[in-house]
C-alpha cells in the first residue's frame, strides 16, 4: 500500500548523485607544488553523495557545497590558489565528467 503522506512525498521526490571532488592546489604565484625531491604533489581528492530534491536542486546543493569545502580549504591555506572540481560518473563514456568548478581566489563558480 502506497502512503501518501507529506513525508512520503518528500522522499520521493529527493534524489542523490555520486560526485568525486579533486582539490587543486598551487603556489601564490600559481606554480604547482613540487616536494624536496622535485616531484609534483598531487591536489586532495574525495567522494561524497550530495542529496537534494524538494527544496533545492543538484545545482544549488552543489554550489552550496563546493563554497563551503573551498572556504574551508582557503581558511588553511591563505597563500595558496585553489581549485575544486566535482567530477561524476558518465556510464556511456565510463569516466568522470566535470559537472562544476569552483575558483576560490576569483569567488567563481562555474556550473
Amino acid at each position: 500500500m502506497h502512503d501518501n503522506s507529506s513525508s512520503s512525498y518528500l522522499n520521493d521526490k529527493k534524489m542523490k548523485t555520486l560526485y568525486r571532488i579533486n582539490v587543486d592546489i598551487r603556489d601564490d604565484k600559481g606554480n604547482v607544488i613540487r616536494d624536496s625531491k622535485g616531484n609534483k604533489v598531487l591536489g586532495l581528492d574525495w567522494e561524497v553523495t550530495i542529496n537534494y530534491g524538494e527544496h533545492a536542486t543538484e545545482n544549488e546543493v552543489l554550489e552550496r557545497y563546493l563554497r563551503l569545502e573551498g572556504n574551508k580549504l582557503q581558511t588553511l591555506m591563505p597563500e595558496k590558489q585553489i581549485e575544486l572540481y566535482a567530477r561524476y560518473f558518465n556510464g556511456i563514456s565510463n569516466t568522470w565528467s566535470v559537472a562544476g568548478m569552483f575558483y576560490i581566489s576569483e569567488n567563481r563558480l562555474i556550473l
